[in-house]
């Protein structure tokens, strides 16, 4: 009778410890993840990362863009968003680690969609989902030179004034706002760690190349990251990946959004079903 008492008790004990671990993955779960709009039959879940300085906000309204059967979903970095109060990560590697076992359990198909440095955070996702035999259907590049390129300027400790003046030249970021000293308060203090992130990263020197499925993209009027450089990401990646270039600067992405949707609905739902069968 005690055996069978003693039994029960663990039994009890073990379902408590499962359930609060399930608790603090869901809680970290959702400290990485902003999903904007459940969409619990879409085939494809879309997981977007931000470009230096930004957060998960920038892709707020892609859902309403794309088709319903990608479900948009934004990565909230450290220092933004509702993780505001924690401190800001250093180490790029350590992010996508992090991201990569967050995602581990999702069941839908997944696609990354990466922005300037949050494409170099995306690909770093990608590889070791591969390791780890996580699928992803698709990787989209955008406006990043390859990994092998090293950052060129070192601008994480720039005089306010100086970044403030390099931001500007990006566009993308109205004058009103750069103009603003309490709205830059706030902003300069993730750039600078963003900046500190891309120029302390480093790619393994043995890396092959990923198997995933890929896109890049470039904008014609970049100035920061011409299209070779973005095109020198092909040693990277499979051999039929594909590059489509947009009118406008580094963030063609705002001012040009139905072209970039176009060729990301094209590739999750066209193809990838025609690649499915």
């Amino acid at each position: 009778m005690l055996d069978f008492i003693g039994q029960i008790n663990m039994t009890h004990s073990v379902e408590a410890t499962s359930n609060y671990m399930n608790v603090l993955f869901n809680a970290r779960r959702k400290k990485w993840i902003n999903q904007f709009e459940l969409r619990p039959q879409a085939n494809v879940k879309l997981f977007c990362i931000p470009f230096a300085g930004g957060n998960s906000q920038i892709y707020s309204k892609w859902h309403q863009y794309l088709h319903s059967d990608i479900e948009v979903n934004a990565i909230q970095l450290p220092g933004r968003d509702s993780r505001k109060n924690e401190s800001f990560a250093t180490c790029l590697h350590e992010i996508a680690e992090e991201i990569c076992q967050v995602l581990s359990v999702t069941e839908q198909k997944i696609a990354f969609f990466g922005h300037s440095m949050g494409a170099l955070i995306a690909y770093e996702v990608t590889k070791r989902m591969e390791k780890t035999g996580k699928q992803v259907c698709h990787l989209f590049l955008s406006a990043r030179p390859s990994p092998d390129m090293p950052q060129r300027f070192k601008r994480s400790h720039l005089p306010r004034d100086q970044l403030i003046s390099h931001l500007d030249s990006l566009g993308g970021t109205s004058s009103s706002i750069l103009m603003d000293d309490g709205l830059m308060d706030n902003a300069i203090p993730v750039i600078r760690a963003d900046y500190a992130l891309l120029e302390g990263y480093c790619c393994s020197s043995n890396d092959s190349a990923i198997q995933t499925s890929s896109t890049l993209f470039s904008a014609e009027n970049d100035a920061f990251v011409p299209r070779s450089h973005v095109a020198n990401w092909k040693k990277y990646l499979p051999k039929n990946t594909s590059m489509h270039s947009f009118s406008g600067d580094h963030f063609y992405l705002n001012s040009h959004p139905q072209q970039l949707f176009s060729c990301i609905e094209n590739e999750l739902l066209f193809k990838g079903k025609h690649n499915d069968k």
